[in-house]
């Protein structure tokens, strides 16, 4: 005797009858049941890429044939990573918000303190607040030297003048880089 596959059981259930990942129609739309709302709807991600809710005592009928069934399932795993980037991609807008409105209020008066600010974006899986400032800088200048050998005394300037930031609060002393230029350098006399 041959089995003879039908598109659908011929029992018309109501949708709290089937499970998660069942495959069903309502004869407009083949659709996968997601779950069940707070409401107790059924929730669907129809084949046509469209997440909606159906009441629960809707009628639905299981699909068993595996074309259909194939074809409802590779819709819904496409709808759903569609809806999955949707709601990283807020998600992450929503962390770069409450992440600037904690910074704001930081920077404005300090109503919120730096370790405390810090704390909370670690918290929320942020990175901490760093800010920086870049100072470009021009320093002009001279000096005198007790020597007539003014190879040495350019020599001198070159490998010696530098730049200290112990004074300055804050600075990073490995963000440092300079260049000594030595512009002129003059006999004075005997």
């Amino acid at each position: 005797m041959t089995e003879v596959l039908t598109d659908h059981r011929s029992d018309n259930l109501p949708a709290e009858q089937f499970g998660a990942g069942t495959v069903v129609t309502d004869y407009a739309y083949d659709a996968v049941i997601l779950g069940y709302t707070t409401d107790g709807d059924v929730e669907l991600c129809r084949s046509d890429g469209i997440i909606t809710a159906y009441p629960a005592s809707a009628s639905l009928v299981q699909l068993i044939d595996p074309v259909r069934q194939k074809a409802a399932l590779a819709a819904a795993v496409k709808a759903l990573e569609t809806e999955r980037r949707k709601v990283t991609a807020r998600h992450a807008e929503t962390l770069q918000q409450v992440r600037l409105a904690a910074i704001e209020k930081h920077e404005d008066g300090g109503e919120i303190c730096r370790d405390g600010l810090n704390a909370f974006l670690c918290e929320i899986g942020q990175a901490e607040y760093e800010p920086q400032v870049r100072v470009d800088f021009t320093i002009r200048g001279s000096y005198e030297v007790d020597t007539t050998d003014t190879y040495e005394a350019r020599r001198g300037a070159e490998d010696n003048l530098g730049v200290e930031l112990a004074g300055i609060s804050d600075a990073s002393e490995d963000s440092l880089t300079h260049e000594v230029e030595v512009t002129d350098v003059t006999l004075l006399g005997h």
